[in-house]
């Protein structure tokens, strides 16, 4: 891995977001670019940490952390046989890349509204994070619709199941 493969990754991952149509084919989605792409998880850890609350009594670091890691595979791993079933088995690969490389830009658009959050007055930071988190989920059924060519519905759905099984994560590992 070079600077210039990650700069093409995160290129790759804009593109996206500015709904460039053949933006999924600026990843690496070789099979070694299938398991590169867990290095996002690295990327955006540092963020996790800052979005994690310290004060909290019933937070635990291990506990976390250790949810960290299950949040990042639990997706990819029912969508092994889910991707099979609807057809698009072959169109696996190029959601998990483009699903861990858009999660850098979810992560730092989370951070920065969060972190802006605190310095306005209220209710007008809880809007930024609320508006910041309708992005960033159209983000994902935009993702995942164009990773696996599939339609809106479809998309909808599985990312309602990637929410969902985050949130499920979360709380089987919070404190």
């Amino acid at each position: 891995m070079t600077w210039t493969w990650f700069a093409a990754q995160i290129e790759a991952a804009l593109r996206l977001l500015r709904r460039e149509p053949d933006a999924i084919t600026g990843f690496d989605l070789s099979v070694d670019g299938f398991w590169r792409s867990f290095v996002a998880a690295l990327v955006c850890l540092p963020g996790f940490f800052l979005l994690s609350p310290p004060n909290d009594p019933g937070f635990s670091w291990p506990s976390e952390t250790l949810g960290y890691v299950v949040g990042w595979l639990v997706f990819p791993l029912v969508m092994v046989p889910l991707s099979r079933s609807l057809g698009k088995g072959e169109r696996y690969v190029p959601l998990v890349v483009a699903i861990n490389w858009g999660a850098v830009l979810q992560m730092a658009a989370f951070v920065t509204a969060v972190t802006l959050s605190r310095l306005l007055p209220q209710p007008l930071g809880a809007l930024l994070v609320l508006g910041t988190t309708v992005v960033v989920v159209l983000y994902e059924w935009h993702i995942v619709r164009s990773a696996l060519a599939t339609t809106a519905g479809i998309a909808a759905a599985l990312t309602a199941l990637d929410l969902g099984l985050g949130i499920a994560v979360e709380r089987a590992f919070s404190g």
